[in-house]
């Protein structure tokens, strides 16, 4: 099938039609009357129905030539004179309809080939007829001249064919005219007697037209280093006017191969009536025998851009393809090839098949199916590292491309435009895209006939995101999940945990937060509303002092998961705790904390449901969640009960209840109580600098001995470094080294007695 691009058909070019013809030939020709004399003769005229040319239809006036017998007796030529309403511009072409030997015109078609095709045709041809056009202006002076004995092969003067296979003498003056005078003349090698006719219809110019009517109107070849031998075997160029015709389809011209010889070339010559203007593409619709391709051919093809007759720019069809459209020619089917105008306008564009050399004659054939004018291929940004838009999913993408002025962009799904989207400049991707690649297609069109270019194609790759599905919640102990999908567990089992896991492969972090918007985060160590949360490896969230409440809110949580490159997710996974199993009785009416001056803390409790034969601990930790005994009581139901720590950290301190039986299993565990402390460290120790970079300096102040653990902590709570030591007045400094690698932030350094906890934030530059 050829792709062909959509279009409407385009309505016809203006023109003006030359409506006043004059005989400048004897209207009896004397010397033809003489001839009639001495042989048959029908006619006395050397021009017959003038009139006919004063309009564009089939009917012509006939010019009539001949040498007469010996030494010129009798000779005579027809010649008339046909005049346009009104000046044509200089370098105007201009087109008289002639008709007459076919033979003869088939060899003039030929430009450089014309000699040779004469010969070949088995007479010698542009020696027996001359048929001459002359422009000239309104003074009657001639500004251009030209003859078929000196072929119609110039950058001014041509004979051409329309897209009916009909003859045009194709004139460009380089200066103004309002005339032309074509003569019918006959050659120095004829034979006595013979008389030769030329029919004129009419002459027409094209004034300037639209980018909607601007189209091939004519045709010629041309050609160097043709074979004789084989052109008694192959025409150089079949049915040439079919490259031109309306039929995009089914007919075409055809090039031979076989006729080059050795640094030969053919060159089919398409003309447009009036240029074609920068910002338009010139689309050539070829097939190539499909044996052709294997020996490269291919390079060996040129599309030739001319401008006033110098050639311009030329391109080799190979480097017009990519191999989707490489396997339709494989397939012997037409590709489209676009020759794009730049800078100057085009009157005229060439289809060249040169030589291969050291090939031979090959037998195969260049098909030409239509040549047609259409718009400029949009250009697309297309991102150069990658060659495709990346996006992720969900994620809007716009693609606006570069596009001439006053035309509009259609937008498809496929490349032979038959799947449309829309009209509009810009084309927005649908954010319903599901992951996986996509390829869309867009040309530009004439606004005022719909005349579309070849398309211009990009690549869209919709990347994933993790999504509430893809997640795996894997509750710990005695939780379950009911068919709800909401998480069951039993009131005063303590620590719930929470180990997430996801099915989308490849490296991520996972994230923990208390609303669905993801702007409240869960962080490590948090204590919120009595549960202290905690961060574990692999996006394992552990709670530590769950409990039923009715002024929190349900107890639900939500987790996603960022990968390490990719697309994050638009939505995070929901994880439903409100559902708990209340099977115990024990509960905690009061638990609270205060600090009692510096250096002590005051715990108040009062717990109900608890049997007299179970036992109270009381537990505190610091910042790294490892909790100690403090002491232990014995359960008493309803009544009031407190303790003093006499030796709190410095700082935070995190308190739980811990109700056990009498085997010690742990049948209930308390929210937490958070109390901070304004234990002074500085009167024992000096540590500085406050913003270190590679080493921190810690000095004991107290003129005694102190055995003590240093332990250096990152801002998460992970532990880094930890030595024992014992300071005196002996050895009352101490150096942490080589932090220079480690990341800027905040730090902890702790340094722990029998007795007491010093805290110091540290910042590191």
């Amino acid at each position: 099938m050829a792709l062909s691009f959509f279009m409407f058909g385009p309505a016809e070019a203006a023109k003006v039609v030359a409506n006043t013809a004059s005989v400048t030939s004897p209207s009896i020709g004397n010397s033809r009357y003489q001839l009639c004399l001495l042989l048959p003769c029908n006619f006395s005229n050397t021009v017959t129905n003038s009139a006919n040319t004063q309009a564009e239809n089939n009917n012509a006036a006939s010019l009539f030539a001949s040498p007469g017998l010996a030494l010129g007796l009798g000779s005579y030529h027809g010649e008339i004179q046909l005049r346009f309403p009104s000046t044509v511009p200089a370098n105007t072409w201009s087109y008289v309809r002639i008709g007459g030997d076919a033979d003869l015109f088939r060899a003039l078609l030929g430009g450089s080939l014309g000699n040779l095709l004469g010969t070949v045709l088995g007479s010698v041809l542009l020696g027996r007829q001359d048929i001459q056009i002359q422009a000239l202006n309104s003074t009657n002076t001639a500004v251009l001249t030209r003859s078929s004995i000196q072929g119609f092969n110039t950058d001014r003067v041509r004979l051409v064919t329309d897209k009916n296979g009909l003859y045009y003498l194709a004139i460009k003056p380089a200066q103004s005219y309002d005339r032309l005078r074509i003569q019918n003349r006959s050659g120095s090698v004829l034979g006595i007697g013979a008389e030769y006719r030329l029919d004129v219809f009419h002459a027409v110019y094209f004034t300037n037209e639209d980018d909607c009517t601007v189209k091939p109107t004519f045709t010629s070849y041309t050609g160097s280093g043709i074979t004789l031998d084989a052109l008694n075997l192959n025409q150089v160029v079949q049915n040439i006017n079919y490259a031109i015709d309306d039929d995009q389809d089914g007919t075409f011209s055809q090039l031979s191969v076989g006729v080059l010889g050795v640094a030969g070339s053919s060159e089919q010559y398409i003309h447009f009536s009036t240029p074609v203007q920068p910002g338009n593409d010139v689309l050539v619709s070829l097939a190539i025998d499909p044996t052709l391709l294997n020996v490269g051919l291919l390079n060996n093809i040129e599309l030739v851009a001319y401008s006033n007759g110098a050639e311009g720019k030329k391109v080799a069809a190979g480097s017009l393809l990519n191999l989707d459209l490489l396997g339709l020619l494989q397939a012997g089917q037409f590709v489209q090839f676009p020759l794009r105008v730049d800078s100057a306008p085009i009157d005229q564009i060439g289809v060249r098949i040169s030589s291969l050399v050291g090939v031979g004659v090959l037998s195969g054939n260049l098909k030409i199916s239509s040549v047609t004018v259409a718009p400029s291929v949009p250009e697309v940004n297309i991102p150069p590292e990658t060659g495709v838009y990346v996006i992720c999913e969900g994620t809007p993408l716009t693609i606006t491309p570069q596009n001439q002025s006053g035309r509009v962009l259609n937008w498809y799904n496929d490349y032979a435009g038959d799947d449309f989207i829309y009209q509009n400049q810009s084309y927005t991707i649908p954010p319903n895209l599901a992951p996986g690649e996509y390829e869309f297609f867009v040309r530009s069109a004439f606004q005022s006939c719909g005349v579309e270019s070849l398309p211009s194609n990009f690549k869209v790759k919709v990347e994933p995101r993790p999504k509430p599905e893809n997640y795996t919640i894997q509750p710990s102990g005695q939780a379950s999940i009911d068919e709800d999908g909401k998480y069951v567990y039993i009131e005063g089992i303590n620590p719930v945990i929470l180990t997430p896991t996801i099915s989308v492969s490849g490296p991520g972090i996972f994230y923990w937060y208390f609303d669905a918007t993801m702007i409240d985060p869960i962080a490590n160590g948090m204590v919120r509303d009595g549960v202290l949360y905690e961060l574990g490896p692999a996006g394992r969230l552990t709670l530590i002092g769950l409990e039923f409440r009715d002024n929190i809110n349900p107890y639900r949580y939500y987790v996603e998961w960022v990968p390490g490159t990719g697309c994050p997710p638009n939505s995070p996974k929901e994880v439903d705790l409100s559902s708990i199993a209340r099977i115990l009785n024990i509960s905690v009416a009061r638990f609270t904390g205060v600090e009692q001056g510096e250096g002590a803390v005051k715990l108040d409790w009062q717990l109900s449901g608890a049997a007299e034969d179970e036992g109270i601990i009381l537990q505190r930790s610091g910042i790294d969640l490892h909790f100690e005994d403090l002491a232990r009581f014995a359960a008493e139901e309803g009544y009031a009960q407190s303790y003093i720590d006499m030796m709190p950290a410095p700082g935070n301190n995190y308190y739980r209840l811990v109700v056990v039986d009498r085997s010690g299993k742990i049948k209930f565990n308390s929210s937490l109580v958070l109390v901070k402390t304004s234990l002074s460290s500085k009167k024992m120790f000096k540590v500085f600098p406050n913003k270190f970079n590679t080493s921190i300096n810690i000095s004991f102040l107290k003129d005694e001995e102190l055995q003590a653990q240093v332990q250096f902590y990152s801002g998460d709570g992970k532990l880094l470094h930890s030595l024992d030591f014992t300071f005196s007045g002996y050895s009352n400094n101490f150096t942490i080294l080589n932090l220079a690698n480690y990341p800027s932030g905040k730090y902890l350094l702790q340094i722990k007695s029998s007795k007491n906890h010093f805290n110091f934030n540290l910042i590191k530059e």
